[in-house]
C-alpha cells in the first residue's frame, strides 16, 4: 500500500491476477512440452525412415543375389 496516495489492491483482484499469472505460466510450459515432443517425434520419424530405406536396400540386394543364385543353379543343372 502506498500511504501517500492511499492506493490499495482489492484481495479479489490480487487473487485473480495471481491466478492469471499461474495459468499463463502453465500454458506456456505446456506449449514448451508440446514443442519438445513434436521435435522428438520428428527425429524419431526421420530415424525410422532411414532405417526403412536401409532395410529396403538390403532387401533389394538379397533379392538380386537370390535371383542370381537361381540362374546359376539352373545353368548348372
Amino acid at each position: 500500500m502506498n500511504a501517500s496516495l492511499q492506493i490499495t489492491i482489492a484481495p479479489d483482484f490480487l487473487r485473480l491476477k495471481l491466478d492469471e499469472l499461474f495459468f499463463t505460466h502453465e500454458q506456456r510450459e505446456a506449449q514448451k512440452r508440446q514443442r519438445v515432443e513434436v521435435a522428438r517425434l520428428a527425429r524419431e520419424e526421420t530415424r525410422l525412415l532411414r532405417e526403412r530405406a536401409a532395410a529396403e536396400s538390403r532387401e533389394a540386394k538379397y533379392a538380386a543375389m537370390l535371383l542370381q543364385a537361381k540362374h546359376e543353379a539352373a545353368a548348372a543343372s
